[in-house]
């Protein structure tokens, strides 16, 4: 598969950004300081306080993951994990055995994480832009008609026979535009009949120029 070379730059930029996170401060709280990779380590533990921001690691994984096997959902779920980490702008107060700390602001190490998270989104957005090609068109063939089951037979080479049955099929007249034509079993010679009605008789000269065949044993 063809990566898009922008994406692939753009989620490069995401990955560091979000590496660099883990080794700087991540909350100032009024007693010492939150580093990245501490909330990365307990960040889970916000649910209990109704915080899920921390869940948005795991949707941007799972939207790189997505990228080009599901581009459409990939792109969703990034969405979502940009929606979900502006939660963590709402974490005032970590809960403590004790008592709990207030969060009095966001260190440089906060700002790396979430700045990441929108950089990836617009790098899987890109990404799930790019098709993957075929890549073997030999499995994509159609196989013959014979061979597919419960397929109509297909006759690939007609005979001659049969395009020369058709021919004169196409070219013979028709029956109301063009009058009777007989000929006798012993003579190629063919004569016009002009229609008559059923129910008149027979003139007795056309019965002896144009006597009925006789049946064969």
């Amino acid at each position: 598969m063809d990566d898009n070379p922008l994406s692939a730059v753009i989620l490069f930029l995401g990955g560091l950004c979000w590496v660099s996170s883990l080794w700087f401060p991540a909350f100032y709280t009024d007693t010492n300081t939150l580093m990245g990779y501490w909330v990365l380590i307990s960040g889970w533990l916000g649910i209990i306080t109704f915080q899920f921001g921390w869940f948005a690691n795991l949707l941007i994984f799972l939207a790189v993951l997505w990228m080009y096997k599901y581009p459409i959902r990939a792109t969703l779920v990034a969405a979502a994990a940009v929606l979900v980490a502006t939660q963590a702008f709402w974490f005032v107060v970590m809960p403590g055995e004790n008592e709990n700390t207030n969060i009095i602001g966001q260190g440089l190490g906060f700002w790396l994480w979430y700045g990441s998270l929108i950089i990836i989104c617009i790098g899987v957005i890109f990404g799930s832009d790019t098709e993957a090609p075929v890549k073997d068109m030999a499995e994509f063939k159609v196989p013959p008609a014979a061979s597919r089951p419960n397929a109509p037979y297909i006759n690939e080479q007609p005979s001659t026979a049969t395009d020369a049955t058709l021919a004169k099929t196409a070219t013979a007249p028709s029956s109301l535009d063009a009058p009777l034509i007989a000929a006798n079993d012993d003579t190629t010679t063919v004569k016009p009949i002009t229609p008559r009605h059923l129910d008149e008789p027979t003139p007795l000269a056309d019965l002896l120029d144009n006597p009925p065949p006789t049946r064969r044993s």
